[in-house]
């Protein structure tokens, strides 16, 4: 999939397997052009621009918030768009940091290793423990 990345270029990503499905839906439900973005606004006014313009950071936090309030889940506050990104991060650098930086598009192993660095003083701690206990 193409994506348009920090500095607006066009960059090719991976797409999990959990969110093909979602995304095929989503895709034949709203048929969009090549040029298109996948989630576009939808008011009125960015309707009439051609192409349509990109969600805006804000109303992604506004469609998680409502998506949390409809759930049966009693969530103590809305999820945020990045809460997520950071939730897969730490999921795959406890298993793989590299494959973490190269998931999340940091320029940089090191900045991958800051933002994570509680992930990765468990998983130092963790592999010195099977080391030790294997003897």
């Amino acid at each position: 999939m193409q994506v348009f990345g920090k500095n607006s270029t066009r960059e090719s990503v991976p797409i999990l397997d959990d969110a093909l499905d979602p995304l095929r839906r989503w895709e034949q439900f709203r048929e969009p052009a090549d040029d298109e973005a996948v989630f576009p606004r939808l008011d009125k006014a960015a309707k009439a621009l051609d192409p349509t313009p990109l969600i805006t950071t804000q109303s992604a936090r506004n469609i998680l918030a409502d998506l949390c309030k409809w759930s049966e889940y009693d969530f103590e506050e809305s999820l945020k768009p990045h809460g997520a990104r950071r939730g897969l991060g730490r999921e795959i650098y406890r298993e793989n940091p590299q494959l973490a930086q190269d998931v999340l598009w940091h320029k940089s192993i090191e900045t991958t290793h800051e933002g994570y660095a509680q992930e990765a003083a468990k998983r130092t701690r963790d592999e010195a423990n099977d080391i030790i206990g294997g003897e």
